[in-house]
């Protein structure tokens, strides 16, 4: 499914947080849809029948065994596919309960593509939605149900998003064979949409949550910071169930934007959709870090920890937290962890360093400050000033 990656970078305490990812559908418009019969029961029983729907063109108004058949069936769900009017490619659709494989050979009657349908597609659809073109229909059913496609040649081919697909042919390979693979589980570095239980935001809201999606982006190029904003806060009041949009208002929130009351209340809403999300406890923490309150702030700190245990962001953060709060027992525990598991950084290093200081430790301390001062070029001529400041005044002490 195409998609935008949006990204924002945050600070906290003159330290770096990383990206918040939204994902984005662009719908596009292309293709026209073919010519079909008006009586859209006629057409379902042919679809059933597997007749051609050429064929209806030259019966319109005959009823058949097969069209009173669908008729009872669609008194029980609704099912309307039909032109409005609109342009060649505009439908309106009006699916209740309806089987998700009815509704991929509907569009595909409609958009005249060959639409492949992988097994692990299931489920039924309810779904109204009026003078789109087809492939808008086919982005907002990928959307609700976590589903990707990738089309080659006029054939169109579904399949969960949690699959990877290789189209074989491309390279001199034989020409139309399909392999599907299951993607293997990586470790999370960034924020990405989850989906977690049932989506409950109708479409309607949904819709009009990624008309300010778009603006926002578009503000967020600019270097509109404001106004990206506002229109991310849109987005997620329609869509209260997409935590990555709560998130990506709380990111932008604590960044440049420097308002720490709105990142809170979109990180809490983030975890109101998905309680065990790390990056929605780190984000309220800092929140709450900057607005003054400390003991809120650890407490979402230790969530932010628990939820995601090896995460450079959540341990590099609550360590500068544990340090300006002066929890320096905490603190070298967080150090400890981060030495073990990521590279060594000049930041992480000064704050090793000044709480060895306040720990009484001043040897130690001040082979800190000198391996900061041998770290090479990465390390800036600030960082360097400061170290070797600090080890001419803790010499002179006589410590």
């Amino acid at each position: 499914m195409p998609s935008n990656i949006l990204k924002i970078t945050t600070a906290f305490v003159g330290l770096t947080l990383f990206s918040c990812g939204l994902v984005c559908a662009q719908p596009e418009i292309q293709g026209i849809a073919p010519q079909y019969s008006p009586k859209i029961s006629q057409w379902l029983a042919e679809l059933e029948t597997k007749k051609n729907v050429v064929a209806a063109h030259k019966t319109k108004g005959v009823s058949s065994p097969a069209h009173k058949a669908v008729s009872s069936n669609h008194a029980a769900g609704s099912q309307v596919v039909k032109k409005t009017g609109q342009g060649p490619d505009k439908i309106s659709v009006d699916f209740y309960k309806v089987d998700i494989h009815n509704v991929f050979r509907l569009l595909g009657e409609v958009s005249g593509k060959n639409i492949v349908v992988d097994e692990d597609v299931t489920g039924t659809l309810t779904l109204a939605l009026k003078d789109v073109p087809w492939r808008f229909v086919l982005d907002v059913i990928k959307n609700l149900k976590d589903l990707s496609s990738i089309e080659r040649h006029n054939t169109i081919m579904i399949y969960p998003s949690s699959k990877k697909i290789t189209w074989v042919g491309e390279a001199g390979k034989e020409s139309g064979s399909l392999t599907i693979a299951k993607k293997p589980k990586l470790k999370k570095k960034a924020l990405t949409v989850k989906r977690k239980g049932r989506q409950t935001t109708p479409v309607h809201q949904i819709i009009e949550a990624k008309k300010y999606l778009d603006m926002a982006s578009a503000q967020e190029a600019s270097g509109n910071y404001v106004d990206a904003l506002k229109f991310y806060k849109k987005a997620s009041d329609l869509w209260p169930d997409n935590a990555t949009i709560s998130k990506k208002a709380a990111s932008l929130a604590l960044g440049p934007v420097s308002d720490p009351i709105t990142a809170l209340n979109y990180a809490k809403r983030a975890l109101k959709s998905d309680p065990k999300d790390g990056d929605a406890a780190l984000f309220a923490a800092i929140a709450y870090a900057r607005l003054g309150k400390r003991d809120e702030a650890r407490a979402m700190f230790e969530r932010a920890l628990a939820d995601s245990p090896d995460s450079y962001e959540v341990l590099y953060n609550y360590t500068v937290f544990c340090f300006s709060q002066k929890l320096d027992r905490k603190a070298m525990r967080l150090i400890r962890r981060l030495e073990a598991q990521f590279p060594v950084s000049p930041d992480v290093m000064a704050i090793k360093a000044q709480i060895l200081e306040r720990l009484n430790h001043v040897g130690e301390a001040i082979k800190e400050y000198r391996a900061i001062l041998n770290s090479g070029r990465d390390v800036t001529m600030e960082l360097k000033m400061f170290a070797s400041a600090r080890i001419k005044e803790l010499q002179a002490s006589g410590n």
